[in-house]
């Protein structure tokens, strides 16, 4: 190898290191909150927001409730019960706090329940004009639009061959606009996709999609402005002979075997790279990514970096302190870890269920803006 090549070489590494050195600042541990458990108030995690002193737990399967913990972890306060009325859920997937509200996506009835914050008392409902799987995988309340990520819902007859992965929904005007992906969809093969998002600062919104991730990014009311896949070789994504093979058991699957779905399904999961969340600055962008850890049985997070232009600034970074702990389940493939931050984004929070332990929270301190 001649001179100039070792030096290149060295000069690469030099950068490698300095990418690696810096990516570790970005976020500091801090400490870890367990919310407090009671047999009275013993329940799971589905979704978690948080305002400048709370943190508010979504808890569908226990007894649908929202429940509000303070900073330490102390419970404070629940509400919420099973049923269709107001103030009422019936299969309650996402929550989102605002200055003034709390907004809940309700699968089960395809609607968002707004709540005021302060009283927890139902303000209004809204539904959408659409009956095709809105979950709210993600979801935000921007200057009177609710945008949401969601499970990717193929359309084939009357509306072309595209995806969808999210909405940007206006509460005054109530005009919807539709976030699409179609990459990966042109056979019209079943694959779990789902997508997850964030809004920056100044409004621009941050989708990224599963299982083979890419970037894309949309004006504050849903205009599409452009997307860059993410290749990264730390990202373990499902071949299409694995896609067909998945295909082939939900094709054949007995629908009263239940347990082997779950079984088949929760398998499937552990194999691959799942994005489990976005974190959008003034100037970077972070997606978080999960993966099964044989070594502690459970699921561990790591996290890709890029600056506004989606150039990338640092590959692979593993969260310090981040093992998920004992492997939990919850809505068949999802296991049982969220991710949200405080409102002015200084602080990251990885909420994580342990059984019969309840939730805990790790806290990072973000660093990335100094």
């Amino acid at each position: 190898m001649s001179m100039k090549s070792v030096l290149i070489e060295r000069f690469f590494a030099f950068l490698l290191s300095v990418s690696l050195l810096v990516a570790g600042e970005f976020f500091k541990f801090i400490k870890t909150i367990h919310l407090e458990a009671s047999e009275e108030n013993i329940f799971k995690l589905c979704d978690i927001s948080t305002d400048e002193n709370h943190f508010y737990v979504l808890d569908p399967l226990a007894d649908f409730k929202i429940k509000i913990y303070d900073k330490r972890g102390i419970f404070l306060k629940e509400s919420g019960r099973k049923g269709r009325g107001p103030g009422e859920f019936v299969k309650p997937r996402a929550i989102y706090v605002s200055e003034n509200r709390v907004v809940i996506a309700e699968k089960g009835i395809y609607a968002y329940e707004v709540l005021d914050k302060e009283s927890l008392q139902h303000v209004y409902s809204k539904f959408p004009n659409y009956k095709m799987g809105l979950c709210g995988i993600d979801i935000f309340l921007k200057n009177e639009r609710l945008i949401t990520s969601d499970w990717g819902i193929h359309f084939k007859q009357g509306m072309g061959d595209e995806t969808f992965h999210g909405i940007v929904y206006d509460l005054k005007t109530e005009n919807m606009k539709f976030l699409w992906h179609n990459k990966y969809w042109k056979t019209g093969k079943i694959v779990f996709s789902y997508s997850r998002a964030d809004v920056a600062p100044d409004g621009t919104i941050y989708l990224v999609y599963n299982p083979y991730p890419t970037i894309r990014v949309y004006t504050p009311d849903g205009k599409f402005i452009k997307e860059k896949e993410i290749k990264n070789p730390h990202f373990i994504a499902p071949t299409e002979y694995e896609e067909e093979e998945m295909n082939h058991f939900l094709r054949n699957w007995d629908l009263k075997d239940r347990a082997s779905y779950i079984n088949y399904i929760q398998n499937w999961s552990k194999r691959y790279s799942w994005v489990q969340g976005v974190f959008a600055t003034k100037d970077k962008i972070f997606v978080f990514v999960r993966e099964f850890n044989e070594k502690i049985n459970g699921w561990k997070v790591w996290y890709t970096v890029f600056d506004g232009d989606l150039n990338l600034i640092s590959q692979f970074r593993y969260l310090k302190n981040s093992a998920a702990g004992d492997e939990e389940w919850l809505n068949i493939i999802s296991p049982q870890i969220e991710i949200t931050y405080s409102p002015d984004k200084k602080y990251l929070y990885l909420a994580r269920y342990k059984d019969e332990e309840g939730v805990f929270i790790e806290v990072y301190e973000y660093r990335g803006e100094k």
